[in-house]
């Protein structure tokens, strides 16, 4: 059996708190952990792609710094957890 998982809009680096809603990097990793679960539960072993569609990083694409790629890492740090 085969499965494909669709992942958008991570926005790491996003920032607000609102009264509607929070997001930042720890929601982002407690977003990923819930999706860990709700895989391995779901699903037994299977092959699983995985296609990312865009905005995994927030922020100026032309703005290329250390915080662009710690944003990135964590994108892939937490995106390894899921599917390692």
């Amino acid at each position: 059996m085969e499965h494909i998982i669709f992942l958008t809009d991570i926005h790491a680096g996003l920032t607000f708190d609102s009264q509607w809603n929070v997001y930042n990097l720890d929601v982002m990793a407690e977003r990923f952990d819930s999706l860990t679960n709700q895989i391995v539960n779901k699903f037994p072993p299977c092959k699983l792609n995985i296609a990312e569609l865009g905005d995994s990083v927030h922020g100026l694409i032309s703005w290329i710094s250390k915080e662009i790629f710690r944003r990135c890492n964590y994108v892939r740090t937490c995106s390894y957890r899921v599917f390692s």
